[in-house]
This record gives C-alpha cells, structure tokens and sequence, in this order.
C-alpha cells in the first residue's frame, strides 16, 4: 500500500541513530518525569502532613493544660487562668503562631476564654461548618486542619475540641505558613532542576551507550564492506574478539570476518589455477606474460635495462 511504501521510504531514509535516538528521548523525559514527579507529590504531601500536625500539636498542647486542671481538680477560675498562661507560653515559645483562641463550653459555648490576643477574651463567635464538631461522651480529640485566610494572608488553620471532666473546650490555631511554603517552593525548584539533570543524565548515559555499544560497530561494519568492495579483499571488522561473542554486533562482524576470509582464500586459489599448470604444478604461459609486462613497466620506470 502507499502508506506501507511511505513508511519504509522514510525508514531508509533515516539512519538508526535518528530512529533510536527519538523514543530512547521520549523513554527517558516521560519515565524520568514520572519519577520526580511522583517523588514531588511523596514529599510536598509529608511537608503539609509535617507543618498541620506542628499546628495539631499545639492545639493539643492546650487541650494537654487543659485536662491537667481537670485532674488536678481545679476550678473553673483556677483552669481558665492556667490555660491563659499556657497560651501566652506558647505563643511566646513559637513565633510562627499568628493567634490561638480557646473557646468554652457550656454557658460560655462559642465564648473566648483565652487568646494570644487579649482583645479577643470575652468575645462570642458564631460556629462556622468548618468547626470540628465537639466530642460525644468518652470520645478523645476531635480535630480539624485546613488552609485558612488570616487578615488577607494565608494561615494554617488548626480547630480541636477536647474533652474533659466537665463540658469540651474547642480550641483555634492560627500557624504561619511562610515556612511551610518556602520549603515548598525549594522542593519545587529542586522537582524541576532534578527532573532536568535526570532527564539529561538518562539521555546522555543512553546516547553514549547507543554510540558505542551499536553505532559504532555498525560504522566499522559498513567501513569494512566499503573496502570490501573497492576490492580490498583483506578488509576486516576491527574489534571482533578470538572467541565466539553473545553480542548480537559482534557476531555480525565476526561473521562478516568469516565471510572476508573464505572469499580471500578463495581468490587466492583462484589465482593460482589461473597461473600454473595443474599437472606440473608449475607456472604456464599466463604467468610468464603476466611477469614479462611487469619486468617492462618495472624497466620504463626505473629507466635500467
């Protein structure tokens, strides 16, 4: 068919380089590409997991104080005012907390009671649906992590509920971002030099290993039929080893060596039918001839006589 004849055209027209050169490029782009990309996804997923549950934990931390009063027995005073301490504590120990607000329970539900920004104690809010809901009896933490807007910035958003021997405390914190994202940002830089230098690497190791391992025995293969044909009967494929070679290019060239060796011996021997006398052994007329014309041109040459 068209397409048929088309397609062998073009496929003689191309040398093997090209023909191998273009899906060993797509093997290495696309497979490396995957790789570091699943690398990224891995590790951009455990840096998000890493930076929430910094924020979980100081959330957990005040649920910690918290449950501390309630088995120390204190009362309400005393555990609130200890809770406040804890907050200041905290925010005061990690400079990446932009506010953490504890809310009562009871009749002070969706009251603060304590937060890093005192003009906010005292104050109500209304519980939004993104709230973790409180804990029913004998349950543990109920916790809540998202990426939240804080006065027009991004903020990691951290809301637990926590039980305890009176009714639960819910618990926000606000954690900056700007660390987690700028570890981010180097993971992604580093995604996009390490896909290239993979890609690169992957594409040159092949090249190098196509170049030498293939196209260069293939080169010494198609010098030595070139000679063979110009009538240089001793033409070999250099680089064939003594003994029989599982490579599939050597056992070409070995093969071709074979076949060089049969039609030399054979010329040969050709050439000595042709120059002596079969029954004697000795050189005939032919020979004599031939060896007159050489001794006259050798004569005309050297000019001696």
């Amino acid at each position: 068919s068209a397409v048929r004849r088309t397609f062998l055209r073009v496929d003689a027209a191309l040398p093997i380089a090209v023909k191998l050169a273009i899906p060993i490029a797509t093997v290495a782009i696309v497979g490396g590409g995957f790789l570091c990309w699943s690398f990224y996804r891995t590790e951009s997923t455990r840096i998000r997991d890493e930076f929430a549950q910094r924020a979980v934990f100081v959330a957990q931390s005040v649920g910690s104080a918290s449950a501390a009063q309630d088995a120390e027995g204190a009362g309400q005073t005393e555990k609130i005012l200890a809770i406040k301490r804890h907050v200041d504590a905290r925010v005061a120990l990690e400079q990446t907390i932009l506010r953490i607000d504890v809310y009562g329970a009871g009749g002070l539900a969706n009251t603060i009671i304590a937060s890093s920004d005192h003009s906010r104690i005292g104050t109500s809010q209304v519980n939004d649906d993104e709230r973790a809901p409180p804990p029913k009896a004998g349950e543990g933490a109920s916790v809540h992590v998202h990426d939240d807007l804080h006065e027009g910035t991004n903020a990691i958003h951290a809301q637990a509920v926590f039980a305890s021997s009176g009714a639960p405390i819910a618990v926000e914190v606000l954690f900056s971002p700007r660390e987690r994202d700028a570890t981010l940002a180097g993971l992604q830089q580093s995604f996009v030099f390490g896909t290239g230098a993979a890609t690169a690497i992957t594409v040159i190791t092949l090249a190098l290993c196509f170049r030498f391992l293939v196209l260069a025995r293939v080169q010494r293969l198609l010098r030595a039929t070139d000679r063979m044909a110009r009538g240089e009967l001793h033409a070999r494929v250099s680089g064939i080893p003594d003994f029989a070679p599982h490579d599939e290019m050597l056992r070409l060239g070995a093969r071709f060596n074979g076949m060089a060796d049969a039609i030399e011996e054979l010329n040969a021997e050709l050439a000595r039918a042709a120059t002596t006398d079969q029954l004697t052994g000795t050189y005939n007329r032919r020979y004599a001839l031939e060896a007159l014309d050489r001794e006259i041109a050798r004569t005309r040459r050297t000019g001696s006589g």
